[in-house]
């Protein structure tokens, strides 16, 4: 009997460690942090957001080719894994600027230089408050607003659909719910205070949906994106490639995924009406 008390009780205590701590294992920022660049390349405008409770965090801006303030388009908002920071993403902009498709790629609190604790309440209410900066640019037109997450990303980027819709949204390598993860360390889910509920979300976005998901994932399986595809309420894509959660099998793969992703960008583009 005793040992059964002294079992409840390490374990209790284990659980209460794993609540107060957890944001070091979702938001792994001190491994990310490593990936900082010395300086912002030439052809990315690095902007500052001033939040209320006095936090600064970054975003860095490229319009894409032949965009201007006299020739306003669309734009990607971009949310990347828990992992990475938008210095890993630079590539996204090359990308999209020969799309003439301008980009945000907006950190977290407490990646790079961005100061504050992340959370996911936090990353979604500081995405919202990018989103109303950027429907003040001239040079972005705020009907053709797209949404782009990867792994914790897109959880983001769900979340944020909710409050200011999008006129499209790609998950990449997308979470149907990150709670049930806790399992993996031996806790409840309910104890989880950044569940990112896609599951939940998804019911109540009803634009077009393009989800990429990769067959070999070990943290985001194929099952999550087929699982969404169901639980999407509007249009939905789903394309499965072959990959693990951070690389794809090959350079066809990769292919496959551009395609995937130009088409839907123009599907998105084509359904503004002027």
């Amino acid at each position: 009997m005793l040992i059964i008390i002294i079992i409840i009780a390490l374990y209790v205590i284990w659980c209460v460690i794993a609540y107060l701590f957890q944001g070091e294992m979702v938001f792994p920022r001190r491994y990310a942090n490593q990936w900082q660049r010395v300086s912002v390349p030439d052809h990315i405008e690095a902007l500052w957001l001033d939040h209320p409770d006095s936090i600064r965090t970054e975003a860095w801006f490229r319009p894409g080719e032949g965009i201007s303030s006299d020739r306003p388009g669309p734009l990607v908002i971009y949310a990347h894994g828990n992992g990475e920071l938008i210095d890993n993403n630079i590539e996204l902009s090359d990308f999209l600027y020969s799309q003439s498709i301008s980009i945000l790629l907006i950190e977290y609190r407490g990646y790079g230089r961005s100061q504050g604790t992340p959370s996911e309440q936090a990353i979604v209410r500081d995405a919202h408050r990018w989103i109303e900066q950027m429907k003040l640019r001239q040079d972005v037109d705020a009907r053709q607003l797209i949404y782009w997450g990867r792994s914790i990303g897109a959880g983001v980027m769900c979340q944020l659909a909710l409050e200011e819709p999008p006129a499209g949204l790609i998950l990449q390598t997308a979470l149907l719910r990150c709670d049930t993860f806790a399992w993996r360390f031996g806790f409840p889910p309910f104890l989880m205070r950044h569940p990112f509920r896609t599951d939940l979300a998804l019911p109540r976005i009803f634009c077009p949906l393009l989800i990429l998901q990769h067959t070999t994932d070990q943290i985001a399986p194929i099952t999550d994106g087929r699982m969404m595809k169901q639980l999407a309420a509007g249009p939905v894509t789903l394309i499965e490639l072959n990959g693990t959660h951070n690389a794809l099998a090959s350079q066809t793969e990769q292919e496959r995924q551009e395609l995937a992703i130009r088409q839907f960008l123009k599907l998105i583009q084509s359904n503004i009406s002027y």
